[in-house]
C-alpha cells in the first residue's frame, strides 16, 4: 500500500516535504547543507522580502522548494534576475524524484551505479574505456573478464598510475592513485603500497576496480597537469535520436589528482556547439576564477581540443545505451581520442548549472505540473 502512496502526486508531495532527509542522495545532501552555510554566511543577500518573493516565485513554478535559489547563490545581490530566469534554476528535488525517474524506467536503475557494471557495459558495446587491470570483489581477484586473478598479474601493466576506484562512489571520494617509482613499485602520494591497499581491500571486503591511468591530451593537460581533466556532458536519446544537452569542464587545482567539483576541484562551462570555455571558472564554494590559479590559464580565450570528436563520441556512445534516457559522461581526451571513465545515471544539474544560467530550456521542460500529474513508478 505504501509503495502504492508512493507512485502518486500525493506521494510524492509528501516526500517533497521531507527532502532530503530519509533518501539516499547523499551529494544532494551535501550541496543543499553548503549552501545554506553560505547564505548564512553572505554579507550581500537580497532583502528578505525579495528573497521571499523570489522563492515564492519558484516555489509556485516548480511546486516544491526552492533549493536550487541557494545551492545556486541566487539570493546575492548581484544575481539581478528576471522571474523566467530565476524559475530557470532546476530543483534537485523536481530532477531527481521526478525528471529522471520519469524519463528511465526503474528496472535499469543499476546501470550507472556500479563501477564494475559500468565497465563490463562498455566492453560489450565497444565504448573506448581505460584498461581494466583487476577487480576486487568479495575479497577475492578478477580480471576484467571475470576470472580468477593473481595479484602479480595485475603488476605486468607499464603504466605510470593505476587508479583504485570504489564501485559505488561518487564526486571522486574513495578515489586511491598508486604512482610507480622508480623500483617497479605502485606508491600513494602519502607512501601505501599498491599490495598493501589491495589487502586490505580483500581482508575488509570492499569492492574496487584496478585501471590504468591514461595518458592526457596535452592541450588539456596544461590547464592542470596533476588531474586528468574531463568533460562532463548529458546526452538525451529519446526513440533513437540523440543529442548533447550541455557540457562542462573540469579541473584538479593544486596539488590533487582529482578534478570532481564535490572533491575540491573547480568546473567552466562549455559550448555545446563550438567547444569553447565560459569566461570564468568556479569551485562548489562559489570561488571564481578568471584564469586557473596554478596554471595561470585564461578561460575566455581557452577551447576543449578536438570538440566535436568528444561530443560525438557521447552521442555515439549515447546510442548504444537506449534504456537510458539521460546520462552524464565523463569523457578523458587521450592523444588516441576520447575515453569514457565512467556514466552517471544521475548527473548533478546543480554542478552543471555553476557557470550558466538555468538548464529548464535546454532539457525542454516546458510544463513540471505535467511530471507531478505523472510520477514515476517506483
Amino acid at each position: 500500500m505504501f509503495s502504492n502512496l508512493r507512485s502518486t502526486t500525493l506521494g510524492m508531495k509528501i516526500r517533497e516535504k521531507f527532502y532530503p532527509a530519509f533518501t539516499r542522495d547523499e551529494e544532494v545532501r551535501i550541496h543543499i547543507a553548503q549552501a545554506h552555510e553560505r547564505f548564512n554566511r553572505c554579507p550581500d543577500k537580497k532583502s528578505r522580502a525579495r528573497i521571499r518573493r523570489e522563492t515564492g516565485i519558484c516555489q509556485k513554478y516548480w511546486r516544491c522548494r526552492p533549493h536550487q535559489y541557494f545551492i545556486q547563490d541566487l539570493y546575492r545581490t548581484d544575481r539581478e534576475l528576471s522571474s523566467d530566469e530565476l524559475c530557470g534554476y532546476i530543483p534537485p528535488f523536481f530532477w531527481y524524484k521526478l525528471f529522471l525517474p520519469y524519463h528511465t524506467p526503474r528496472s535499469y536503475s543499476f546501470i550507472g551505479e556500479n563501477k564494475i557494471v559500468i565497465e563490463h557495459f562498455f566492453r560489450s558495446v565497444a565504448i573506448s574505456h581505460p584498461v581494466t587491470l583487476g577487480i576486487v570483489r568479495e575479497g577475492s581477484l578478477y580480471s576484467a573478464g571475470m576470472e580468477a586473478l593473481k595479484f602479480d598479474e595485475m603488476l605486468k601493466t607499464g603504466a605510470g598510475k593505476l587508479f583504485v576506484k570504489p564501485v559505488d562512489g561518487w564526486g571522486g571520494r574513495g578515489i586511491h592513485i598508486f604512482h610507480r617509482s622508480s623500483d617497479g613499485r605502485y606508491l600513494s602520494t602519502d607512501g601505501t603500497g599498491f599490495q598493501d591497499f589491495i589487502t586490505g581491500l580483500r581482508i575488509e571486503k570492499r569492492d574496487a576496480i584496478v585501471q590504468e591511468g591514461i595518458p592526457q591530451d596535452p592541450v588539456i593537460s596544461r590547464i592542470h597537469p596533476e588531474s586528468v581533466n574531463t568533460c562532463r556532458i548529458i546526452t538525451e536519446n529519446k526513440g533513437g535520436g540523440v543529442r548533447a544537452v550541455c557540457a562542462i569542464l573540469r579541473m584538479g587545482r593544486g596539488p590533487s589528482e582529482i578534478d570532481n567539483v564535490s572533491s575540491g576541484g573547480m568546473c567552466t562551462y562549455i559550448d555545446i556547439v563550438t567547444g569553447k570555455t565560459g569566461d570564468f571558472a568556479v569551485s562548489m564554494e562559489r570561488e571564481t576564477f578568471l584564469e586557473h590559479p596554478d596554471s595561470h590559464v585564461h578561460f575566455d580565450t581557452f577551447s576543449v581540443p578536438r570538440w566535436e570528436a568528444i561530443r560525438n563520441f557521447a552521442i555515439q556512445s549515447a546510442k548504444k545505451l537506449p534504456f537510458l534516457t539521460y546520462i552524464g559522461w565523463d569523457i578523458a581526451l587521450t592523444p588516441d581520442g576520447p575515453v569514457a571513465l565512467e556514466i552517471n545515471r544521475l548527473p548533478t544539474v546543480d554542478i552543471m548549472e555553476l557557470t550558466s544560467s538555468g538548464l529548464r530550456d535546454a532539457f525542454r521542460i516546458n510544463d513540471p505540473g505535467y511530471y507531478w500529474a505523472h510520477p514515476p513508478k517506483m
